[in-house]
């Protein structure tokens, strides 16, 4: 297996614990919301924290959509898997990160649905 590239992640607080212990097993470095002290905070201040710490957003909150999320960042993953729960959602995000290796995600927004992976900018 090559090692994965140099991303850094923050999980937004509706991600399960367990999509951090998964990202951390493949050697991504993998901060929750709620370990930052973050949790309650509004998206701003979470994509703040984001950019200030370089640390990509993976979420299944489509308010990260909104136009106040705009470059510079790091990048946005948005899952949008309605019919997968929080626990399931490890195995769709480790594969999207699989497609996406080696590319540089800055100022992007990927979206994975049912579809696949879609790059929104």
């Amino acid at each position: 297996m090559q090692s994965p590239p140099s991303w850094a992640f923050l999980l937004d607080e509706h991600m399960p614990k367990r999509t951090a212990a998964a990202l951390r097993a493949q050697g991504y470095p993998a901060l929750r919301v709620i370990d930052a002290g973050l949790q309650g905070q509004p998206d701003v201040s979470i994509f703040a924290f984001a950019r200030a710490n370089n640390r990509i957003i993976i979420t299944r909150d489509v308010d990260f959509l909104r136009p106040n999320f705009k470059p510079p960042h790091p990048g946005i993953l948005l899952l949008i898997l309605p019919d997968v729960p929080g626990r399931a959602i490890v195995d769709p995000l480790l594969q999207m990160l699989a497609t996406l290796q080696g590319q540089d995600l800055t100022n992007t927004v990927h979206q994975l649905t049912s579809s696949g992976i879609q790059r929104l900018t």
